[in-house]
């Protein structure tokens, strides 16, 4: 039984890659709805870092001292990755 589980799950694991070409309608849809949507994730997020990172700071006191990180990292890097550094049309920076 367990045999049979292991050999589905290695040849669902086990399919080929595909080549993911980017259309015109990917690039178009990226520059007009999901850039400005990242862009204003990371205006909001710039915002919501100023307002929450005192309390992060206030957390970073006991061990792990990497709050304020994490919180940068999730809500200003993450979105700005995701809004400049992806090429256009691509499904996702990382």
């Amino acid at each position: 039984m367990t045999k049979n589980i292991l050999i589905c799950m290695l040849l669902a694991c086990a399919s080929p890659a595909q080549s993911e070409e980017i259309t015109t309608l990917d690039k178009v849809v990226d520059v007009s709805l999901y850039r400005p949507a990242g862009f204003l994730g990371t205006v909001l997020g710039a915002g919501a870092f100023v307002v929450l990172s005192p309390m992060a700071v206030l957390a970073g006191l006991f061990p792990p001292h990497d709050s304020i990180l994490e919180l940068a990292d999730d809500l200003v890097l993450t979105p700005a990755e995701f809004t400049f550094k992806r090429p256009i049309g691509a499904p996702s920076a990382r």
